[in-house]
C-alpha cells in the first residue's frame, strides 16, 4: 500500500500509533488519531512538552535492552538477512484517512 499522506499531515493532526500485537509478539501496528480509542501499546511516547523534557532520558544500557528486546518480537521474516517479500502490516484507521481527505479536498 502507498502510504496516503505526508509526515507533515500526520504531525499537524497528531497522529498516535499502536502495536495491537498479543503480548511478546510484534505482527501488527495501527496508525490512529491521537484521541481515537484503540486496543494495544502506544508507539509514541512524549519526550518533550513545550520545550521541556517530560520523561527522565534512559541510560544507553536501558536503550540497547529495549532495542533488543524489541527486535526479539519481530517475525523472524523481517530480522532475515534475506528478503522475505513479506512485509511488516500496518492498518491506518477510516478517522485517519478521512481527515486525509478533507485536507486533500480542502488544498486542491
Amino acid at each position: 500500500m502507498q502510504w496516503p499522506f505526508s509526515s507533515s499531515f500526520v504531525a499537524a493532526c497528531r497522529a498516535e500509533a499502536a502495536n495491537t500485537s498479543p503480548p511478546g509478539r510484534c505482527c501488527r501496528d495501527i496508525l490512529t488519531l491521537e484521541d481515537d480509542a484503540h486496543e494495544g501499546r502506544a508507539l509514541i511516547q512524549p519526550v518533550l512538552r513545550r520545550g521541556r523534557r517530560v520523561a527522565v532520558a534512559p541510560s544507553l544500557q536501558q536503550i540497547r535492552r529495549y532495542a533488543h528486546e524489541q527486535l526479539q518480537r519481530l517475525p523472524a521474516s523481517l530480522t532475515a538477512l534475506e528478503p522475505s517479500g513479506v512485509g511488516y502490516p500496518v492498518e491506518i484507521a477510516e478517522s485517519v484517512l478521512e481527515l486525509a481527505a478533507q485536507a486533500d479536498r480542502l488544498h486542491r
